[in-house]
C-alpha cells in the first residue's frame, strides 16, 4: 500500500479490523481499508509530533497523541471533539478499549489512566513503585505491565481489568533483565516468559497455578509463541534461522520448520491457532506455517530495501499486515 512521501513511523487497527491508519515523517495520516488495500481516505496534515492511535469501535471517531496531549477527532480529522492533557508532558501510547474510553500510557510512577471521553472522568490503575507497559491484550480487555518493589528490589508481572482496574493476576520475576521475549495466548489465559534457554509457561486465567519449565537447546530465544490447547510453545533462538516446535508438557521437540537464511526476530499465531507467521531480521520474506502439518504454506515478500515493522494476523484469520 502506497501513498505516504517520506517514513511510516506507525500503523493502528481499526477495533473491527476493518480498517487501517497509518502515520509518519510527512506528518500526514491516511486511512487504509483492509479489504480493498486500497487508500480510503485523502492524506490528512496532524500537528507536528503525533502519533495516530487509530478508530474508535464504531469508525466515527480517530485519535492521535502526543507527550503532552491525546487528541479526539471527528471521522474525517477536521476537528478535535474531546482532549486530555498529560500533567508530566511524559505520555508514551494511547489506545482505545471501548467506543468512549482511552487508556493512556505516562512515563511517571502511578500515571496509567482510563479515560471516559464523554464525561471526561479518569480512573487510574493502582500499583505500588515503578510500573513499565508490556502490553495491551485488547480481546481480553487486559492491561499487562511490570510493577517493581523499591523497597525489595523485586519485580513482579501483573495483569488488570482495563474497565475496572481491578488485579486480577500477580507473580514475581526475580531477575526481570534475564527475559528475552514473552507471549501471550490469544485467548489471554497462558502467559511463556523466556529467559536464556528456558521457557516458563504459567495458567495466568483465576485461582490456577498451573505452570511448567521447558528447556531448550537454545542458548537465547528471541522469537516465542504460545499455543496452549495443543501444549505447544513455538520458539526461536539467536543462533540459528529455524523456529522449534516443543510440547512443554513432556518436553519433547515436535518438529523443526527451516525456511528462513537470516536468524528469526518475530513470531506471530493467528487467533485460531492455524497459523504461524515468522519474520526474520532483515528485509527476507516473511513466511506464513500451518499449525497442523508445520509445513510452509506462504510466503509474504516486501520491496527490497524496506524494513518490515512487527505485523499482526487481522481477525479473520487469512489476511496479515506489515
Amino acid at each position: 500500500m502506497i501513498g505516504h512521501t517520506d517514513e511510516v513511523w506507525s500503523v493502528s487497527f481499526s477495533l473491527d479490523g476493518q480498517k487501517i491508519v497509518s502515520g509518519g515523517k510527512d506528518d500526514s495520516v491516511r486511512i487504509w481499508s483492509t479489504s480493498s488495500k486500497k487508500l480510503d481516505r485523502e492524506s490528512i496534515l496532524l500537528p507536528v509530533g503525533h502519533w495516530p492511535g487509530g478508530s474508535s469501535p464504531s469508525n466515527d471517531k480517530e485519535m492521535t497523541w502526543d507527550s503532552n496531549r491525546v487528541n479526539i477527532w471527528n471521522k474525517d480529522y477536521t476537528k478535535v471533539i474531546h482532549y486530555v492533557d498529560s500533567v508530566n508532558d511524559r505520555i508514551t501510547g494511547a489506545a482505545w478499549i471501548s467506543e468512549n474510553e482511552v487508556i493512556v500510557y505516562e512515563e511517571e510512577i502511578g500515571a496509567l489512566k482510563i479515560w471516559n471521553i464523554e464525561n471526561h472522568s479518569v480512573m487510574a490503575i493502582p500499583f505500588e513503585g515503578e510500573f513499565d507497559i508490556m502490553n495491551y491484550h485488547r480481546r481480553k480487555n487486559q492491561i499487562w505491565g511490570l510493577s517493581r518493589d523499591n523497597n525489595l528490589g523485586t519485580w513482579s508481572l501483573k495483569k488488570w481489568q482495563a474497565r475496572t482496574g481491578k488485579l486480577e493476576f500477580s507473580f514475581s520475576l526475580s531477575d526481570v533483565t534475564g527475559i528475552s521475549d514473552w507471549s501471550i495466548s490469544r485467548d489471554g489465559n497462558w502467559i511463556a516468559i523466556a529467559k536464556g534457554k528456558n521457557v516458563e509457561i504459567r495458567n495466568i486465567s483465576l485461582d490456577s497455578s498451573e505452570s511448567f519449565v521447558l528447556e531448550t537447546t537454545h542458548n537465547s530465544i528471541q522469537g516465542l509463541a504460545l499455543l496452549p490447547e495443543k501444549s505447544v510453545v513455538f520458539t526461536a533462538s539467536t543462533s540459528e534461522p529455524t523456529i522449534h516446535v516443543w510440547n512443554y508438557k513432556t518436553q519433547e521437540l515436535l518438529a523443526t520448520m527451516e525456511g528462513h537464511n537470516l536468524v528469526i526476530s518475530y513470531l506471530d499465531l493467528s487467533r485460531d491457532g492455524q497459523r504461524l507467521a515468522s519474520k526474520s531480521i532483515g528485509d527476507e520474506p516473511i513466511l506464513i506455517w500451518d499449525t497442523r502439518s508445520w509445513n510452509q504454506v506462504a510466503e509474504l515478500k516486501g520491496r527490497s530495501g524496506y524494513f518490515q515493522g512487527l505485523p499482526d494476523f487481522l481477525h479473520d484469520e487469512n489476511n496479515w499486515c506489515i
